[in-house]
């Protein structure tokens, strides 16, 4: 083998190195790739199912709170027949001391 021969061969070597480390670089790129194709898939599916949960946690909140609002009014009318009572009965008890001072 001559000089010039050992030279081509070598160049040759060297190309073929330079080919295979950049197809070995496309590969680990696609692999990069779909690696974080995959997580972000993961993390879109984590995130729905957390939006699910909050959604059905919203939406019990909001039946508790209705329940809330209709034992409040339910109190309310309580309260306003407790009071007309007690204007009553203090009436009635307004009246029996005037009675009682005739």
């Amino acid at each position: 083998m001559t000089g010039k021969e050992l030279i081509v061969c070598i160049t040759l070597v060297g190309i073929i190195c330079f080919i295979i480390a950049g197809l070995l670089g496309t590969f680990r790129e696609c692999k990069q790739a779909e690696d974080d194709i995959w997580n972000h898939d993961l993390h879109e599916a984590i995130l729905r199912d957390r939006l699910k949960k909050q959604k059905e946690a919203s939406h019990q909140l909001v039946a508790e709170l209705k329940k809330l609002r209709e034992e409040n009014a339910k109190l309310c009318k309580e309260c306003i027949v407790l009071r007309h009572g007690e204007q009553r009965k203090e009436a009635d008890d307004g009246q029996k001391e005037r009675d009682e001072k005739i």
